[in-house]
C-alpha cells in the first residue's frame, strides 16, 4: 500500500507571533491550545520506522514549533527510529535562547529555517509582532553556535522572507546582504503573501471555477497531522475544514489509502466534480488549467565545457530557432555551475581534468559538496514546461550530467521531446555509450550539423507531424533506432550568426572576448582526427558576412578579442586574404587568434596582412618534425615548410603556439629524434607549446575504424588511451617520449602547458593507468600571506622536478583561508599572528579549524609519499606541530623534514625539539634545494650536508656549500598551485640571494651566505613565462635589496619601491650597521618619487641607543619628506630575533636580562628604553603620519592584545581579531599642477609667459601715464 514521502506533525498548536500576512492572528479563536500526546507522537514515528520511502519528517505545521520545549527530544526520537529521513523545522526564532539552540543542534536536526521578514527593527516589530533585538540575537547566536558545532551554515540554515507592504526595495536588498555577510546562502524570498485559501481576510482571495491539481512541490506526497491527531488536507486548512482521519484512531497507512482520501484527490485533480466545501476552490496553489506542455524550446549545455566565452554552437541553434519565430530559452548549466563552485573545484573545468566528469563518483561528490546549487538547478528543470528540450553535447565527458538532467526532465513530463546533438553523439561508438542508459528517455539524436534538422524537428513536433523523414536524425522509439538519410549544409550565410541575447554574458570569465565560427569542416585528411564526422565538406562564410558579424560584436557587445574556432583559419588563403583586407578597410581595431595549418601557401605577404588585420597569435598543429610521420598522418606539409611558416609568422610579429603528437603508428626512434631536432632548430620561432600528447585513438577517426590495417590492439579498459602495437608502440613508450619533449622544452626555455593534454596525470590513475607516487610532499600551513603563492616551496618543487623527482605541494595556508570562515579571515592579518602562537588561543583555533586539519592530514597521507617537508616560519610552529603529531600517529614510517626561517637558530628550533624532537628527522636551515635533493636520494637516511640531525641525543649540523650560480636553479613555474585562489593576481620573484648588508637586528645574512644574483637573461625568461603561460603581469621582487637608476627602473615597469629607511637618526643607523646615512636615504627616496614610482618606507622604533632626540630626528625625516613618501609600509617597535647580533650581544647594546615570556617585544635597556616608551613613540608617529596624509599599512603596536583575556572563547576571539588598529590613509589631494613633469612643463611655461606679458603691459602703462602727467619728461 502507498505511504506518504513527507510527514508534517504539529506537536503543539498556536504561535507567539502575529504576522500580518498569516492566518493565525485572525482565526486564533478557532485554534484552542493543544499539545500532542507523547504516545500519539511515538505512534506516528514508530509507524514511519517501517517505511523506507520517507524522505522528510517536519515537526511543525501551522504553528511556532519552539512552543514545544520538548522538541529536541522528539527530534532525537525521530532520528533514532527513522534515521534515513531528514528533519527540519521553520521558526520565527524568538524563543530560541542559547540553551535551547544548543540542545536543538545536538538533537540531530538536519536544517532549520527562520522566518524573518525584513532587517530593520520597526519592520520586524510592526509586521511580525516580536521583539526585534531578542529575535535577531537568537538567530545570530544560533548561527555562531552552529559554526562552532562544525555545521556548514550555508546548508544548515535558511532564511525566508516575503514581499509585504512594509518591506521597501532598499530593505529587501539590505536583508539579502545582511544574511549573506554572515555566511547564509539559502535565502528564500517570496514575491507576495497569499490569503492561504481565504484565511487571511486582509489579503485578496481567489475563486477557482475548476481545478486540475495542485502546484505544491509536495503534491500527493505529504500528510499533515495536527496536535489533536487530526489529519487535514494540507497546510492551508487552518480551520480543519477537510479532516481526512485521525491518527489516534487509525494508522497513517489506513488514512492515506482510505476511500475518503482517494475521492478527495480525484476532486483536486479534476477527475470528479469538486464538492462545495473543497478549500482548493479558493486556494492560490490550485492548478486552474489542465497540464499541457508549451510550444517552447529549452536548449541546454551541460558541463564540462569552456567558461571563458559563451558556446558558439548553442548560440547558432538558438538564433536559428528564434529567427523562425519560436520561443527559446537557453540554460547554460556549464557556466551556471562553474560560476558558483569554489576555486578548489573550478580546477575541474580545465581541459586536462575533463575526464573526471565521466566518473559517476566525481559527479556524486560535486552534488554532495554543493547540494543547494544542484537543488536549484533541479528545480529549474522541474519547473520548465517546454515541449522540446535540446542538449548540445560536444564531448562524452558530459554524459553523466546529461543523464542527470534528462532523468529530471522526463520524470516531470514523460511526453516531452528530448533531442541531443553535437560532435560526441555524431560518433557511433560514443553515442552508444550515452544511449546505453538513456535510450528510453532520449527521443532523437541529431547526427552532424544541427541547424536544418532542429528547425524541421521542432516544426513537425509542434504540429504533431511525423519526424521519420527528416535528414540527419536518429529516432529512438520502443527500443528501436530509426536512422534517416544524411544531408549537409552548403551555405553558412543562410543562417543567422549568434547574438547571445539568451546567455548570461556577465558570468563568462573573459568579458572582452568571444569565440566565432568562420568555416566548417577541414581541408585536411588527418588519419587520427574525427573532425569529418560532423561534416564531410569544407564550407565557409563569405568575407563580408564574417566582418559584419565581428562589427556587430564590437558595436553591440563591446568585444575586442575573438578566437576563431575553425579547424584552420587558413584553409583557403585567398578567402582569408579577402577577410583581412575587409578588416583593414573597416579599421575595427580588434585582436584575433585561431588554429592554422603550417602549409606552404601561407605566405609572408598574407601573414603581414593578417597581422595588420588584428591577428596576434596562431596555433599550428605541427604534430611531428619527421617527414615520414607527417606523410603517414595525411598532412599537407613537410617539416621544412612548417619551419618556414613558423619563421615568417614570428617575423611579422604574430606569436606561434604549437601542438605535437608522439607515438603515431610507425614512429621509430629516429623519427622521434627528428621531432626533437625540429624543436631545437625552431626554438627562436616557437613562443609556446600548448600540448605534447601521446596519440589519443579517437573514435570516428580513420586510425580507429581501420585499426587492423595498422596492427593496433585495443585493451578492454580505456582503449583510446592504452592501445598498443605489439611491444613496439605502447602507452609507456609514448609517455616516455612525452617526458623527453617536455624536458627539452624546459632546457630550451620554451613555455609549455599541460592544460590542453588529453591525459591528465590525476585521471590516469583512476582510469587504470598507474599514477606516479610523490617522492616528497611539501607543505605550508597557516598563517602566511594570502595574496601570492609561496615562492620558497615553488622553487623547491621546480628544482626537484629538474632532477627527475616528483614533488607534491600543498598550500594549506590558502585553503584554510578560503574554508568559508569569513569572520576569522583577519587571523591572517599580521596584527593577529600571536593568536596562532599562544598555546591557549591555539587550542581554540584547533577546534575552529578541526575539519580542515583532519582533511589536510588525510590529503598528505593519501599521497603515500615517504617524506614530508614542512616550511615553517613564525608563527606557524603550533599548527605544524599539530600536523606532525597526527601524521605520526597514523603512520610512524613517514619521515619529517622542517625548513624555513623557524629552523635557523637553536632558540627558534627549541619549540620543535622540546615538543616533538623524536618525530623530526632533519632540520634544513638556509638554502634548501641541494639539501632536499640529497635527502631524497639518500632515502632520508644518514648524515647529509646542509641538515641538522640527531645523533647520540644531540642535534648536529653539517654545513653545505652555497649554490653560487643561481641560473642553475630553475625558476618556479607554479604548476603545483591554483593561481585563482590568490587574490593578489601577482607573483613574487627572487632575483638574488644574500645581502650586502649586515644589519644588527637581522639574521638572514648569517644563514644565506654571500650575495649572488641571477643573470638578466634568466630573469627575462621567467618574466616571459609568467606573462605567457600563467597570464600574470604584476610582480613583487622579494630580494633584501634591489637598487638601480630610479629613472630606468620606472621606465622598465617598476611602479613601487619599498625602502628600508628604519630611522632618521645618523647615530641609530650607525648602531644598526646600515650602509647609508639619513641624507643618502633622503636623496634616494626623492629620486625614486620623481622618477614616477610609488615609495613605501619602513620605520623601526626603539632600537637600542634611540633616545628622544634620535626619535625626533626620525619624525623630522618623515615630515621633511612627506611629499615624497606615498606609504609607510610599517611602523614597528624593534622585535628581538634570536640569532641576530642585537640578541646575541645584548649586553653590548645595553639590554637588560630578558623576561621569561614575550621577551621579543618586552625587552628593556639600562637607559630606560622599554616597550611602553616604544609603543608611545609609535603611536605619536602614527598621528604625525595621519596629519601629513601619509598612509600606514601595518604596525606591531597591538602586539600583546591576545594576553590578559579572562575569556578564551569563540565570541571573544572573533571580537579581538576583527578589532584591527585604525591606521592612517592617504589624503586625496588635488594638486594645482599635475605631478608628471612632462605635464607640468607646459603649464609652467604658460604661467611664465602670462606673467611676462602682464609685466610688459604694466611697464608700458606706467610710461604712458608719466608722459601724460609730465609732458616732455
Amino acid at each position: 500500500m502507498r505511504f506518504p514521502n513527507y510527514i508534517m506533525i504539529q506537536t503543539v498548536s498556536g504561535c507567539n507571533a502575529s504576522c500580518k500576512f498569516c492566518p493565525y492572528p485572525y482565526i486564533r479563536e478557532h485554534i484552542p491550545f493543544c499539545k500532542m500526546d507523547n504516545n500519539t507522537f511515538r505512534k506516528i514515528i514508530d509507524e514511519c520506522s517501517h517505511h523506507k520511502n520517507i524522505k522528510v519528517i517536519m515537526p511543525y505545521l501551522m504553528n511556532e514549533p519552539l512552543l514545544d520545549r520538548n522538541l529536541p527530544e522528539k527530534i532525537g526520537y525521530i532520528k533514532a527510529k527513522v534515521p534515513w529521513a531528514k528533519v527540519h523545522i521553520l521558526t520565527n526564532g524568538s524563543l530560541l535562547d542559547k540553551e535551547f539552540a544548543l540542545s536543538l543542534i545536538k538533537s540531530g536536526i538536519d536544517w532549520i529555517g527562520f522566518s524573518f521578514h525584513g532587517i530593520y527593527p520597526h519592520t520586524i516589530e510592526e509586521v511580525m509582532g516580536v521583539d526585534y533585538q531578542v529575535t535577531l540575537n537568537n538567530i545570530l547566536n544560533f548561527i555562531e553556535t552552529a559554526k562552532m558545532s562544525r555545521k556548514d551554515v550555508s546548508e544548515y540554515i535558511m532564511i525566508t522572507f516575503l514581499q509585504h507592504s512594509g518591506l521597501s526595495s532598499t530593505e529587501k536588498e539590505d536583508t539579502f546582504k545582511f544574511w549573506k555577510e554572515r555566511g547564509i546562502t539559502r535565502i528564500s524570498f517570496y514575491n507576495s503573501p497569499i490569503s492561504r485559501a481565504g484565511n487571511v481576510p486582509v489579503l485578496p482571495g481567489v475563486r477557482n471555477e475548476k481545478i486540475y491539481g495542485c502546484n505544491s512541490i509536495w503534491t500527493e506526497e505529504m500528510i499533515h497531522i495536527l496536535a489533536d491527531g487530526s489529519v487535514v488536507l494540507c497546510c492551508m486548512d487552518w480551520k480543519k475544514e477537510m479532516v481526512l482521519g485521525n491518527v489516534e484512531k487509525s494508522s497513517i497507512e489506513e488514512i492515506w489509502n482510505s476511500e475518503l482520501f482517494r475521492d478527495t484527490w480525484k476532486q483536486i485533480r479534476g477527475e470528479n466534480p469538486p464538492s462545495r466545501n473543497l478549500i482548493c476552490l479558493r486556494c492560490e496553489c490550485a492548478k486552474t488549467q489542465p497540464d499541457t506542455l508549451e510550444n517552447k524550446i529549452l536548449l541546454i549545455l551541460p558541463p564540462p565545457w569552456g567558461y571563458e566565452t559563451p558556446p558558439v554552437g548553442l548560440g547558432v541553434i538558438s538564433e536559428v530557432l528564434e529567427e523562425k519565430g519560436y520561443e527559446v530559452e537557453v540554460l547554460d548549466l556549464n557556466i551556471l555551475l562553474y560560476s558558483r563552485v569554489t576555486s578548489e573545484h573550478k580546477y575541474y573545468w580545465r581541459m586536462d581534468q575533463s575526464l573526471h566528469w565521466k566518473e559517476p563518483d566525481f559527479l556524486n561528490s560535486l552534488r554532495m559538496k554543493y547540494p543547494y546549487i544542484f537543488r536549484e538547478l533541479e528545480e529549474r528543470l522541474k519547473q520548465d514546461r517546454s515541449k522540446v528540450v535540446g542538449f548540445s553535447i560536444p564531448t562524452n565527458c558530459m554524459y553523466p550530467m546529461v543523464k542527470w538532467a534528462v532523468d529530471i526532465l522526463k520524470s516531470q513530463y514523460p511526453q516531452r521531446f528530448i533531442i541531443v546533438g553535437g560532435a560526441s553523439v555524431s560518433i557511433e561508438e560514443q553515442r552508444e555509450e550515452l544511449l546505453a542508459d538513456t535510450k528510453d528517455k532520449i527521443d532523437v539524436v541529431v547526427i552532424g550539423e544541427g541547424e536544418s534538422a532542429i528547425i524541421n524537428l521542432v516544426e513537425n513536433i509542434f504540429k504533431n507531424k511525423s519526424i521519420n523523414d527528416i535528414p540527419n536524425v536518429l529516432i529512438l522509439r520502443d527500443g528501436n533506432e530509426i536512422l534517416s538519410k544524411t544531408d549537409s549544409i552548403f551555405r553558412l550565410d543562410d543562417f543567422p550568426f549568434p547574438k547571445f541575447k539568451k546567455f548570461p554574458l556577465h558570468l563568462y570569465s573573459v568579458q572582452e572576448s568571444l569565440a566565432v565560427e568562420w568555416s566548417r569542416g577541414c581541408i585536411g585528411k588527418c588519419k587520427f582526427c574525427d573532425f569529418r564526422v560532423v561534416t564531410n565538406f569544407y564550407k565557409k562564410k563569405s568575407p563580408d558576412r564574417i566582418v559584419e558579424e565581428l562589427e556587430y560584436y564590437v558595436r553591440n557587445l563591446n568585444k575586442k578579442h575573438f578566437s576563431v574556432v575553425d579547424s584552420s583559419v587558413n584553409g583557403d588563403v585567398k578567402w582569408l586574404e579577402r577577410i583581412c583586407e575587409e578588416l583593414i578597410r573597416r579599421n575595427l581595431k580588434i585582436q584575433l587568434t585561431g588554429l592554422a595549418i603550417p602549409k606552404p601557401d601561407t605566405s609572408l605577404r598574407l601573414l603581414k596582412k593578417m597581422k595588420k588585420a588584428g591577428f596576434y597569435r596562431l596555433e599550428y598543429g605541427v604534430e611531428s618534425g619527421a617527414d615520414k610521420i607527417l606523410k603517414a598522418m595525411g598532412k599537407y606539409f613537410n617539416s621544412q615548410e612548417a619551419s618556414r611558416v613558423l619563421q615568417n609568422t614570428k617575423k611579422v610579429g604574430i606569436k606561434n603556439v604549437v601542438y605535437f603528437i608522439v607515438g603515431y603508428p610507425g614512429e621509430e626512434e629516429e623519427d622521434f629524434r627528428e621531432t626533437l631536432e625540429f624543436i631545437r632548430a625552431n626554438k627562436e620561432h616557437i613562443d609556446m607549446v600548448k600540448s605534447v600528447n601521446p596519440l589519443y585513438l579517437m573514435a570516428g577517426s580513420e586510425l580507429y575504424s581501420q585499426r587492423k590495417k595498422y596492427n593496433i590492439n585495443l585493451p578492454q579498459d580505456n582503449p583510446d588511451v592504452y592501445w598498443y602495437i605489439e611491444d613496439k608502440n605502447t602507452f609507456n613508450l609514448r609517455m616516455e617520449r612525452v617526458k623527453k619533449v617536455q624536458d627539452l622544452l624546459k632546457e630550451l626555455k620554451i613555455p609549455y602547458t599541460t592544460e590542453a593534454t588529453a591525459l591528465p596525470e590525476g585521471v590516469n590513475r583512476r582510469r587504470g593507468g598507474k599514477k606516479r607516487e610523490a617522492d616528497i610532499v611539501l607543505v605550508t600551513t597557516p598563517p602566511w600571506g594570502i595574496n601570492n603563492p609561496p615562492v620558497g616551496l615553488a622553487y623547491l618543487a621546480s628544482y626537484l622536478r629538474k632532477h627527475g623527482y616528483h614533488p607534491q605541494v600543498f598550500d594549506f595556508n590558502i585553503q584554510f583561508y578560503h574554508s568559508g570562515k569569513e569572520e576569522f579571515q583577519h587571523l591572517w592579518h599580521v596584527e593577529n599572528k600571536n593568536f596562532w602562537k599562544d598555546k591557549t588561543w591555539f587550542n581554540l583555533l584547533k577546534k575552529i579549524f578541526q575539519r580542515e586539519i583532519e582533511e589536510s592530514v588525510e590529503k598528505i597521507l593519501e599521497t603515500q609519499s615517504p617524506i614530508i617537508g614542512f616550511s615553517v616560519v613564525d608563527p606557524k610552529e603550533n599548527l605544524t606541530i599539530e600536523f606532525i603529531k597526527r601524521i605520526k600517529e597514523k603512520d610512524k614510517k613517514r619521515k619529517i623534514i622542517l625548513g624555513g626561517p623557524a629552523c635557523l637558530t637553536p632558540h627558534s628550533r627549541e619549540v620543535f625539539t622540546n615538543e616533538i624532537g623524536d618525530l623530526i628527522d632533519y632540520f634544513v636551515p638556509g638554502e634548501g634545494e641541494e639539501t632536499l635533493l640529497h635527502i631524497i636520494k639518500n632515502n632520508c637516511q644518514g648524515k647529509i650536508e646542509g641538515t641538522i640531525f640527531k645523533e647520540d641525543n644531540t642535534w648536529k649540523y653539517i654545513p653545505r656549500a652555497r649554490i653560487d650560480n643561481l641560473n642553475q636553479i630553475p625558476f618556479p613555474t607554479y604548476e603545483d598551485f591554483d593561481l585563482n585562489l590568490y587574490p593578489g593576481n601577482s607573483l613574487i620573484l627572487e632575483w638574488s640571494r644574500g645581502c650586502i648588508g649586515k644589519c644588527a637586528f637581522c639574521i638572514n645574512y648569517k644563514f644565506v651566505k654571500g650575495y649572488r644574483y641571477r643573470t638578466a637573461e634568466h630573469i627575462f625568461e621567467e618574466l616571459r613565462y609568467h606573462v605567457e603561460v600563467n597570464h600574470i603581469r604584476r610582480f613583487t621582487i622579494c630580494d633584501p635589496i634591489i637598487n638601480g637608476n630610479p629613472k630606468v627602473l620606472s621606465k622598465l615597469g617598476c611602479h613601487k619601491l619599498q625602502i628600508g629607511v628604519e630611522s632618521g637618526s645618523p647615530e641609530v643607523l650607525r648602531k644598526m650597521r646600515k650602509l647609508y646615512t639619513p641624507e643618502i636615504a633622503e636623496n634616494f627616496l626623492r629620486k625614486a618619487h620623481r622618477a614616477g614610482m610609488e615609495t613605501e618606507i619602513f620605520i623601526m622604533i626603539g632600537f637600542p641607543g634611540e633616545g628622544e632626540k634620535e626619535f625626533q630626528e626620525t619624525v623630522e625625516f618623515v615630515k621633511r619628506n612627506s611629499d615624497y613618501i606615498d606609504t609607510i609600509k610599517s611602523i614597528n617597535t624593534l622585535h628581538l630575533i634570536a640569532g641576530a647580533d642585537v640578541y646575541e650581544h645584548r649586553e653590548k647594546f645595553g639590554i637588560k636580562p630578558l623576561p621569561p615570556e614575550n621577551w621579543h617585544y618586552l625587552w628593556e635597556t639600562e637607559d630606560g628604553n622599554n616597550y611602553e616608551i616604544r609603543r608611545r613613540r609609535g603611536e605619536y608617529l602614527l598621528e604625525v603620519a595621519r596629519k601629513l596624509g601619509i598612509k600606514v599599512m601595518e604596525t606591531n603596536l597591538h602586539e600583546g592584545k591576545h594576553l590578559g583575556q579572562q575569556e578564551i572563547n569563540y565570541q571573544r576571539l572573533k571580537l579581538l581579531v576583527n578589532n584591527l588598529q585604525d591606521l592612517p590613509q592617504r589624503k586625496k589631494l588635488s594638486p594645482i599642477l599635475p605631478r608628471k613633469r612632462w605635464i607640468k612643463f607646459p603649464y609652467l611655461v604658460l604661467i611664465l609667459m602670462l606673467t611676462m606679458i602682464a609685466e610688459v603691459y604694466l611697464w608700458i602703462l606706467k610710461k604712458l601715464r608719466r608722459m601724460i602727467i609730465f609732458p616732455g619728461s
